[in-house]
C-alpha cells in the first residue's frame, strides 16, 4: 500500500504537458506494435525493410522513443497502414500559409 501511495504521489508531480507527451508517444508505439502483430511483421522484418538494426527497432518500440515525422511516414509505408491520420488542408489554406511564410521571411 505504501508503494502505491508513493507511486501515485510521484505521478502527481509530473506536469500535465509531459504526461500528454508520453501518452501520445506510447499511443503511437502501441499502434505500430498492433499493426505489426496484425500483419505478422516481426522486429527483424521491420528492421530489414527499414534498413535499420533490430536493436534500433527494439529501442523504438519501448514507448520512450521520440519518432520523427519522416520515421513515422517510412514505418507507415512499410507496414502498409497509416499510423496517424492527418487531414489535409484545402489548397487555398495551403496557399495562405505560403504567403504568410513569404512575408515573415521578407521581414527578416
Amino acid at each position: 500500500m505504501i508503494t502505491n501511495n508513493l507511486f501515485r504521489e510521484c505521478l502527481s508531480q509530473i506536469p500535465q504537458q509531459v504526461r500528454r507527451e508520453f501518452d501520445f508517444i506510447f499511443s503511437v508505439t502501441d499502434k505500430i506494435v498492433s499493426v505489426m502483430e496484425k500483419k505478422g511483421v516481426s522486429v527483424a522484418d521491420l528492421a530489414a525493410k527499414l534498413h535499420k538494426s533490430e536493436s534500433e527497432i527494439s529501442k523504438w518500440l519501448t514507448g520512450r522513443y521520440n519518432f520523427t515525422l519522416k520515421e513515422l511516414m517510412k514505418i507507415s509505408e512499410v507496414l502498409g497502414e497509416p499510423l496517424i491520420e492527418i487531414s489535409k488542408a484545402p489548397l487555398p489554406k495551403v496557399m495562405e500559409t505560403q504567403k504568410f511564410l513569404n512575408r515573415v521571411y521578407e521581414e527578416d
